[in-house]
């Protein structure tokens, strides 16, 4: 197998498979830069004005708040921000705006969300994918190296591997079988260096085999892919892919998490089938550094209020599949572990 790994690389995977049990306005996209608010604007139709201001010595906003996502519209990220800006526009009385800056693995909305400046007027609004992508050498820079992370919001462990409906793979060891069978044929659709591509090399190790990987985009793009026939697999979070699995057009094959999501499907996990992948997805909210600490702590317990509220959880998981961490600035050391050990695997996901 030619991405078999040596006895260190091996070591390296078992770290990542632990991963699972860790507790402005954007200006260029190479894919797609759409913006959408979730509270009006002004009554003359323009987008108010960006600036903050002081009261009664604490900080509040005046007007929007843009959350970069480094990923098309339609795909996990996209809706999950979507949903958590409706509540925080409730929650303050500002506009909340999600610009969705995709490409280069997140290193366009990464850096866009950087260069934004630090008036605290534009947060990073993403998930594990700028992780792996550190690890890869796509993007120069962990998420806390650049970015105060003030809130780890989300952890989703609803990922899975989809196919077409007419496939001929039903189940993970139909995968196994194929790829055995005619190595490096089998597409797989992916990011190079995001959280997919990890999850593959991890499958490949786990069974011994070769996959054709081809970077094709977020999320979006993935499933685009696969109801164009360009691809045979997709790896894919369960809320970016329901509406197709409900309707007969896709058919998930395994969840790659340690334990079945709940959400409403008999399927079993990669670990139920004999193969050992799983990791959690975690998404956070950051500003850039040598920003206000007035503002993040404004959005901080604003986003503590959100995550905490029972009624939000219960409404995200129903709508999301995914889970609110509910102390999420706690659940900020689960994102920084997980840091710690992609730091681990730079040699693997750099292909050294």
């Amino acid at each position: 197998m030619k991405k078999r790994l040596t006895a260190g690389f091996m070591a390296a995977v078992m770290i990542i498979s632990l991963l699972s049990g860790c507790g402005s306005s954007a200006k260029t996209s190479s894919t797609a830069n759409n913006s959408s608010t979730a509270a009006p604007t002004s009554e003359a139709g323009e987008k108010e004005d960006t600036g903050t201001k002081e009261s009664s010595g604490s900080y509040q906003p005046s007007s929007a708040l843009t959350l970069v996502i480094c990923a098309s519209a339609g795909g996990d990220s996209d809706i999950n921000a979507r949903f958590f800006a409706e509540e925080m526009s409730k929650k303050t009385g500002v506009a909340v705006v999600v610009s969705n800056v995709s490409g280069g693995s997140g290193s366009i909305g990464f850096q866009n969300a950087l260069d934004a400046g630090t008036d605290g007027n534009t947060a990073l609004f993403y998930h594990t994918s700028l992780t792996a992508a550190a690890s890869a050498g796509s993007i120069p820079n962990y998420v806390s190296e650049k970015f105060d992370i003030i809130s780890c919001v989300i952890s989703d462990n609803t990922a899975g591997w989809y196919v077409s409906a007419d496939s001929p793979y039903y189940t993970v060891a139909d995968i196994i079988e194929a790829a055995k069978a005619a190595p490096d044929t089998v597409i797989y659709a992916t990011e190079i260096g995001a959280s997919t591509y990890a999850t593959m090399l991890m499958f490949e190790n786990e069974a011994d085999v070769d996959l054709h990987p081809v970077d094709v985009g977020t999320a979006a793009e993935k499933c685009a892919a696969l109801l164009s026939g360009t691809v045979d697999i997709i790896s894919a979070q369960w809320v970016t892919v329901k509406d197709y699995v409900e309707s007969g057009q896709f058919r998930c094959i395994g969840f790659t998490a340690d334990a079945k999501p709940d959400i409403d499907s008999d399927v079993e996990t990669f670990k139920d089938q004999g193969v050992d992948v799983s990791a959690t997805r975690y998404f956070v909210m950051a500003f850039p550094k040598g920003t206000d600490k007035a503002v993040e702590d404004y959005w901080r317990d604003i986003m503590s209020q959100i995550c905490s509220d029972t009624d939000f959880q219960q409404r995200f998981t129903a709508a999301c599949g995914a889970s609110v961490n509910a102390d999420s600035i706690g659940a900020i050391d689960s994102w920084m572990k997980q840091e710690d050990y992609y730091k681990k695997l730079e040699n693997m996901m750099r292909g050294n």
